[in-house]
């Protein structure tokens, strides 16, 4: 036969909880028991930014025209061989710039790159590279398709 918690509690009736084993007490009840921390409040569970600031942590910030000339810049830090970004890290910060931004930049012709003040290694560059990114000379292979 299971026996009942023998507690009593504030307003006067009996906690229903089930005694531990050969105890007079549920487990919530007994002289050790601990206690869990307070769960935190919704809105910090939802919100990465109200965490990063509870930790005082500095959230870099970019304005808005500012992010197609970083985009350019890790775009050309992955041509780099030595000193350049890998292929993983330069995904994900390319995946969230590309976000903030809406759209991908058009990549500036190498003739008026020079008057941006921005460096194109065109050396090994297909003739008209950067011209138009968005339209494609031929149709991109699928891994699976059939040849």
């Amino acid at each position: 036969m299971v026996s009942d918690c023998t507690f009593v509690l504030p307003g006067g009736s009996k906690c229903r909880g089930v005694a531990l084993r050969g105890q007079s007490l549920c487990r919530h009840h007994m002289p050790g028991a601990k206690t869990r921390p307070p769960s935190p409040p919704k809105r910090s569970l939802y919100s990465r930014l109200i965490r990063w600031r509870d930790l005082g942590r500095s959230i870099p910030f970019l304005a808005k025209e500012s992010i197609p000339e970083e985009i350019l810049g890790i775009l050309y830090a992955m041509l780099e061989d030595d000193g350049g970004i890998s292929d993983r890290q330069a995904g994900k910060l390319l995946r969230s710039l590309i976000r903030s931004n809406g759209d991908v930049p058009v990549l500036p012709h190498p003739e008026t790159a020079g008057m941006l003040n921005i460096r194109i290694p065109t050396a090994g560059l297909p003739p008209g590279f950067g011209t138009q990114p968005s339209l494609r000379q031929t149709q991109p292979r699928m891994p699976h398709a059939q040849p």
